[in-house]
């Protein structure tokens, strides 16, 4: 499994235009950037078609992808959905900028593979970032600090031989070496946690400084007495009082006693607080449509729905794209009845829960349809939304110099790019009649059906179109 894990990565990167030597991507300034990377709901998508096309058989080929997919979904849904699942995230150099303490809470979080998930990829995409903009420094002088509390979440102690384990132990073998070559650039790290035996020992004996407070367990005591070079039986640690602590540093043969000034006890919490109610709506809204997409049901006839408006985007003039997004919404409404959705959509605001699940219909028509084509993919996409943001604006309506701009780009990225991919068809003749339709109004839906019935019914076995799908 972890080889087609790494097919996929690899594959829906370079899907996405990303040069995996120079780590630069082909359509940087022509797609908007939160397109230019993939999200799991993307790879989830990306293991199933792999899984499919691929040679195994029966329950093995079911017995992959559901291993796959069930541990990979969970990224998808709920609070690590809204967290993990997003192609955008807080630009890292703000953290090491910001002339402001910067704190990120992981309370929320209840399980503890959870916070080592998100505490693992926070310190990775930082480390990332510092090696690629901060430049190294030969004077020893710390420029920024990173504290990790309660660190054994992501660094814990390795006591099992399981391949879970395994991985977990190859994780902070990299974090500790990603740790020892951080220092090169002014770096910092203070890992501190209240029961030092369940952090590594590789991590601890990588730290240049030691500081202990009052430990009286066993294995703690046992570990400390090792790091500090006390005698075996010496319990001191155990005998330490209230803001006194032992520290040892660099060359020190023994341990020193320090007294820690005492500080208010009143406890500091910085939450960053939502703007406006808009962005707590919005948190509600991705829930509820989250809710809603868990249902297979309403997610194929959704697609089926927002297809029909995908053809007459692509082909259609405005007076037909308008009545046909007003169809479209109308249609999407009654999904949400008809499966029971109505009172979440009444208390999320139903206006801006379907335009939520148009999008992602649209997308998913697309990518299903064009699953070779990532590029007409997003570009397509892009189009899409924005015809619908403008003309479903509060007390705004598509002018026709507006539209014939849309009509202009639609022509040369959407008509060529689907002429190009009909090229390549076999069946000479239903690559002639798409070649005819791009003047064609909503009626191209209706051919495209009788194509797809025509295509069926005769078994022409001509193959696979490039880059689309057979129907």
């Amino acid at each position: 499994m972890p080889d087609i894990l790494q097919q996929c990565l690899v594959r829906i990167y370079v899907n996405m235009g990303w040069d995996l030597v120079t780590s630069r991507n082909i359509y940087q300034g022509k797609l908007p950037e939160d397109m230019m990377y993939p999200t799991f709901s993307e790879l989830c998508d990306e293991i199933e078609r792999y899984v499919e096309s691929s040679d195994f058989e029966g329950e093995a080929r079911g017995n992959y992808k559901g291993a796959m997919l069930s541990r990979l979904q969970s990224f998808t849904t709920g609070s690590k959905g809204l967290l993990l699942n997003t192609s955008r995230s807080t630009p890292v150099k703000r953290w090491f900028t910001s002339r402001k303490n910067v704190i990120i809470e992981l309370d929320a979080l209840a399980e503890d593979a959870d916070k080592c998930i998100v505490m693992g990829t926070l310190l990775t995409q930082y480390f990332q970032y510092i090696k690629c903009c901060v430049p190294g420094t030969d004077h020893h002088r710390m420029r920024h600090m990173i504290v990790l509390e309660e660190a054994h979440h992501l660094f814990m102690e390795d006591t099992e031989s399981s391949n879970g384990s395994s991985a977990r132990k190859q994780m902070v073998e990299t974090l500790n070496n990603m740790l020892a070559e951080i220092r090169e650039y002014g770096e910092g790290v203070i890992i501190v946690d209240q029961s030092p035996s369940r952090v590594s020992e590789g991590i601890i004996k990588n730290t240049g400084t030691k500081i202990v407070h009052r430990v009286d367990s066993g294995r703690d005591m046992e570990m400390m007495r090792s790091a500090l070079l006390l005698e075996d039986k010496d319990k001191v640690t155990a005998a330490l009082e209230r803001g006194t602590a032992l520290v040892r540093y660099g060359e020190m043969e023994a341990p020193i006693k320090i007294a820690v000034n005492l500080c208010s006890r009143k406890e500091a919490f910085v939450l960053e607080k939502l703007k406006d109610e808009k962005d707590e709506k919005t948190f509600s809204i991705r829930s509820a449509v989250d809710t809603m997409l868990l249902n297979p049901a309403l997610c194929k006839e959704l697609k089926a729905v927002c297809g029909k408006f995908v053809l007459q985007a692509f082909f259609d003039g405005l007076p037909g794209i308008r009545e046909g997004m007003k169809i479209l919404w109308r249609r999407c409404d009654l999904l949400i009845s008809s499966h029971g959705y109505q009172e979440l959509a009444v208390v999320c605001g139903s206006g801006r829960i379907t335009a939520v699940l148009v999008s992602y219909g649209v997308s998913k028509f697309l990518a299903d349809e064009y699953p070779e084509q990532y590029f007409f993919h997003k570009i397509a996409l892009m189009y899409i939304r924005r015809l619908i943001d403008l003309e479903t604006a509060p007390g705004h309506q598509i002018t026709g110099n507006e539209f014939q701009m849309f009509a202009d780009f639609r022509t040369v990225q959407i008509h060529d790019r689907l002429a190009s991919i009909y090229a390549y068809s076999q069946d000479p003749a239903i690559c002639d009649i798409v070649g005819g339709c791009r003047e064609m109004t909503m009626y191209c839906g209706i051919l495209r059906d009788v194509i797809s019935g025509l295509r069926a019914k005769n078994s022409l076995g001509h193959g696979r179109h490039k880059g689309r799908k057979r129907n």
